[in-house]
């Protein structure tokens, strides 16, 4: 989260829980597991009104793309 992001959400009050999801690593949700990105790959979140970078999210790869859709097949 960048300086301006952190700014803003002093500014309306937001509180520490929240400010501590944003800041904690995400994980994606696959076959009832969270799970890293298999290439630590991630990507910015950009908050609309500020531009600026309010946390980062994992870019699937293609394995983990197939393992997401062999976990929803294994569940039909």
């Amino acid at each position: 989260m960048d300086a301006l992001v952190q700014q803003y959400l002093d500014q309306y009050g937001v509180s520490d829980a929240t400010r501590h999801f944003l800041n904690k690593p995400k994980k994606m949700f696959i076959g009832g597991a969270w799970l890293e990105g298999s290439d630590n790959s991630t990507a910015n979140v950009i908050e609309p009104s500020t531009g600026g970078v309010l946390t980062q999210i994992p870019i699937g790869s293609i394995g983990d793309l197939d393992l997401a859709v062999a976990a929803a097949r294994s569940q039909f």
